[in-house]
C-alpha cells in the first residue's frame, strides 16, 4: 500500500493496525463502496437479516439434520449489486440457500406464576429449539 492510499484510508483504520481494516480498505476500491448482498427472510414467524457467510439461528427445522441443504423462499427484501428489491409480500424468484450446521436448544427460561395470599405457585421451565444455518448464497 503506497503513501497516498495510506492517507486516504487513515480514517478507516482509526489508528488500529489490523488485517480486517486493511482488507476493508482494499475492498472499497479506492473510495468506491462495494455493496454487500443481503436479504431479509422469514422463518418460523420471525424475520432475519442475512448475508452470505452468516450463521443464523432460526426456529427449529425438524426435518433437517446436520449437513442438509436448506432453501428459504420467503424472502421479503433482497439487496445487492443490482439494487434493492422489496417484495409485496415476498420477492418473486428470490431464494436464500444455506447449510444446517447444528440443531440445538437455547437456554432455559423459567416461567413462574403465583397469586398472592392464595398459596398458588407454579414453576415451569422452557427451552426453545433452534437450527443453526450457515447462509451460502442469495439468488
Amino acid at each position: 500500500m503506497n503513501r497516498v492510499q495510506e492517507n486516504r484510508f487513515k480514517w478507516l483504520t482509526c489508528g488500529v493496525n489490523s488485517t480486517y481494516t486493511f482488507q476493508l480498505s482494499i475492498d472499497r476500491n479506492m473510495g468506491g463502496f462495494s455493496k454487500v448482498a443481503y436479504a431479509i427472510i422469514r422463518s418460523g414467524g420471525k424475520q432475519f437479516r442475512v448475508s452470505p457467510g452468516d450463521i443464523v439461528r432460526v426456529p427449529s427445522l425438524s426435518d433437517k439434520h446436520e449437513g442438509d441443504s436448506v432453501e428459504f423462499t420467503d424472502v421479503l427484501v433482497a439487496g445487492g449489486e443490482n439494487g434493492l428489491r422489496i417484495g409485496a409480500p415476498t420477492v418473486a424468484g428470490a431464494v436464500v440457500t444455506g447449510t444446517v450446521i447444528r440443531n440445538g436448544r437455547g437456554p432455559k427460561i423459567i416461567v413462574f406464576k403465583f397469586k398472592r395470599r392464595k398459596g398458588f405457585k407454579k414453576k415451569k421451565g422452557h427451552r426453545q429449539g433452534f437450527t443453526a444455518v450457515k447462509i451460502e448464497a442469495i439468488a
